[in-house]
């Protein structure tokens, strides 16, 4: 289980400005669990790294990803094998948090 930090999920010097709004969300949250897929508080979170990467054209690989696990497991319950997008979602958000060097 991989649980990410709401205040410490990304720098704000890195957030584009369109971008604030679903950051002040994520800013909120305590503990977002990133396998808890279509939970509230992974869906801020999600909305936030799929802004980044439409902002900057960075980590476009890691939301392809995502976006492919999370229509299959919508779809069959399931993603290479696993019961969650926790994977993907942290490639992404590894990506975006590290400037787009993953």
């Amino acid at each position: 289980m991989t649980i990410v930090q709401g205040k410490k999920a990304l720098p704000a010097a890195t957030i584009h400005d369109k971008c604030m709004g679903d950051f002040k969300s994520v800013e909120k949250k305590k503990k977002i669990d990133l396998e808890a897929t279509g939970d509230k508080k992974t869906n801020a979170l999600l909305a936030l790294l799929k802004c980044q990467v439409k902002a900057s054209s960075q980590c476009k690989p890691q939301e392809k990803e995502y976006t492919l696990c999370h229509q299959s497991f919508m779809g069959v319950g399931s993603y290479k094998g696993q019961k969650h997008c926790g994977g993907p979602m942290e490639a992404m958000y590894n990506c975006i948090r590290d400037g787009g060097a993953s």
